[in-house]
């Protein structure tokens, strides 16, 4: 289990390391601190390295650049309207430059900063950024339990910014700390207050709907399973029991773009039949023979690497995996000798095997891609021990992706 441990960890310790330096583009532009307007393509990432990091590819040179605030005024997505602008700030008493998510432009404009919760800035005419956020805690009371302490000074915030009309100040009084209504009573205080009639603009952006991308894939293919067990009564192990048999299953995996577009986390579920059988030469009997029997569902949780986005994909993957012994049933079968002749005799075996093994998984193979369909083609190794029991699986799959 030392070994499996180690190697998860590894694993998972990689994971973020390998998936910073890949990249997911989606059309934009950039505008430069001269006010000139280059357009391309963006990598589009999680809130918080967008708020700290541009990187713009000039799709004319292919060449690809890492813009950081104040490099820059800003950059924006053109297929969901997301806007980012350099703002200058001070917070926790350290001031710093950062992408600040525009959105709305107006008497009074609002932006967007992701830090250990959702905080907005509020930009006043004379430019002034007030910092407006929410953060409750939790605390001990007199009698001894935890309760929630509710953060309310956004409401006195929003009192103090939106002044100049007595109607939107009313309604501070009774706003819910999310963006949407900070919208809306952004949007209502400009209408209220501005007098030449120009309206506000609001940088609306579209629902990622590509943040998460599932995929459904059928798998069918063969197993060799190999087991081994103990016999109590004779404190002996009986060595591998060797089964082939097909497989059949269904993989679901998961895609974070944001997040990294080479690896994939997938949970898979596959069911075979174990019959397997071991002789061993007994001067006692004229054989002896051990024959187990079981439907083997096996599960595993884990992450696959493919770094090539092409017609052929070639992967590797890895992570946890357990195993299921249903309907199992381990015999010892001989035939014995006696004066009257030999006497063919089966019974089943006293043994400290568990139904449950759990271990890791290891595999490669390579997918091809057929319009919105995957073909798939892979060889995976399992190891799975619990107590005296153990179950070691190689296995070739086939999936098709739907």
């Amino acid at each position: 289990m030392k070994t499996l441990t180690r190697y998860i960890f590894m694993l998972f310790a990689l994971l973020p390391i390998a998936s910073y330096g890949q990249i997911n583009l989606r059309p934009g532009y950039i505008i430069t601190n001269d006010n000139d307007t280059l357009h391309g393509s963006i990598d589009f990432r999680t809130p918080e390295r967008n708020a700290s990091q541009c990187v713009f590819r000039d799709e004319s040179t292919g060449k690809t650049t890492t813009y950081y605030p104040g490099n820059i005024y800003g950059y924006r997505f053109t297929d969901d309207g997301k806007f980012y602008v350099t703002r200058t700030l001070t917070i926790g008493g350290v001031e710093g430059v950062y992408f600040l998510e525009y959105i709305i432009q107006g008497i009074i404009s609002m932006y967007y900063l992701p830090t250990h919760g959702d905080c907005y800035f509020f930009e006043e005419a004379d430019g002034r950024l007030v910092e407006v956020s929410k953060e409750d805690k939790i605390v001990t009371l007199k009698n001894g339990k935890s309760g929630v302490q509710r953060d309310t000074r956004y409401v006195g915030l929003l009192t103090y910014l939106f002044r100049d009309s007595e109607e939107v100040k009313k309604k501070v009084e009774g706003i819910g700390f999310n963006q949407k209504e900070l919208v809306e009573i952004t949007k209502e205080y400009h209408n209220n207050v501005c007098k030449t009639g120009e309206e506000c603009i609001v940088f609306e952006t579209k629902n990622d709907n590509k943040y998460y991308q599932f995929t459904f894939t059928l798998l069918a293919g063969v197993k060799k399973h190999s087991s081994r067990v103990k016999d109590l009564k004779k404190r002996q192990n009986i060595n591998y029991l060797n089964a082939t048999s097909p497989s059949f299953g269904l993989d679901v995996g998961m895609l974070i773009p944001r997040f990294s577009r080479v690896f994939s986390f997938h949970v898979g579920l596959e069911g075979s039949s174990f019959r397997g059988e071991y002789c061993i030469p007994n001067w006692e009997f004229r054989y002896l023979k051990f024959k187990q029997q079981a439907f083997v569902l096996e599960n595993n949780i884990g992450v696959r690497y493919s770094p090539l986005h092409k017609r052929i994909q070639p992967f590797i993957e890895g992570g946890y995996a357990h195993s299921i012994l249903m309907y199992n049933s381990l015999k010892q079968h001989y035939e014995e000798l006696t004066d009257s002749g030999s006497k063919k005799l089966s019974k089943s075996l006293d043994t400290e095997q568990t139904s449950f093994t759990m271990g890791f998984y290891i595999g490669g193979g390579v997918a091809y891609k057929l319009g919105k369909h995957v073909i798939m083609a892979r060889s995976v190794y399992r190891k799975k021990n619990w107590m005296a029991s153990r179950l070691n699986t190689l296995e070739a799959t086939l999936g098709f992706t739907f």
